[in-house]
């Protein structure tokens, strides 16, 4: 794994679909070389720069276009399901002080791009592709890795804000979405008279809640 790493972007991409999938199925990868990729290596570091074209003047429709939708199998879904992936584990035993420091593997600058891109991502895959079970493999697995991504974050500004302005969460969207709907089930699979709040039981969820009653 730590001599790959260190070769061309096109080597590490195949050797992480070894362990990600590439094609039609889904695949997770061990936790042990999940563990390495997050812990030993650069990668998150290295696939960033590979996905700002992707953040940076593009409406999300073309994104999702790149990425492949609906399957998402396209190399640049791969590897942004496999940054998702290996930087929330990062993030996940980071102190603040180490998240807004020089432990954190991305500047704070690029933290500040990736995120409200994640968030509107997050937010188009989840309202466009309600259902999980009708989902490709790959479609799934790349919505689950970066609603995880997305929590962490937003987990993280709400004890110390790593956005600037009172709704920068809020997607626009979102708000047409409420006035016509007071509960809007944005994840869950279950069948809708079984009754429980919308999101619950889905681990990839993401909770709409009123704009004006948000930070």
């Amino acid at each position: 794994v730590l001599s790959v790493v260190k070769q061309e972007p096109e080597a590490l991409l195949s050797f992480c679909q070894l362990y990600f999938g590439g094609g039609a199925g889904e695949c997770e990868p061990p936790a042990e070389v999940l563990q390495t990729l997050a812990f030993a290596t650069p990668l998150a570091e290295r696939l960033f720069p590979t996905l700002v074209g992707l953040m940076r003047g593009q409406s999300i429709e073309s994104v999702s276009q790149v990425l492949g939708t609906p399957s998402f199998t396209t190399p640049e879904a791969t590897r942004l399901r496999i940054f998702c992936s290996v930087y929330a584990l990062q993030m996940q035993p980071m102190y603040d002080y180490e998240f807004f420091g020089s432990a954190n593997p991305l500047k704070q600058e690029e933290v500040q791009v990736l995120t409200p891109f994640l968030n509107r991502l997050a937010y188009h895959l989840v309202s466009t592709m309600p259902c999980k079970a009708s989902m490709w493999a790959p479609a799934r697995a790349l919505r689950t890795s970066l609603c995880s991504l997305v929590c962490l974050l937003y987990s993280r500004h709400c004890r110390r804000p790593i956005l600037v302005g009172e709704n920068a969460w809020i997607i626009p969207d979102s708000r047409l979405l409420i006035r016509r709907a007071p509960v809007v089930d944005l994840g869950a699979d279950e069948d809708p008279d079984e009754g429980n709040a919308a999101g619950q039981g889905d681990e990839d969820s993401m909770d709409v809640e009123d704009p004006d009653a948000m930070e």
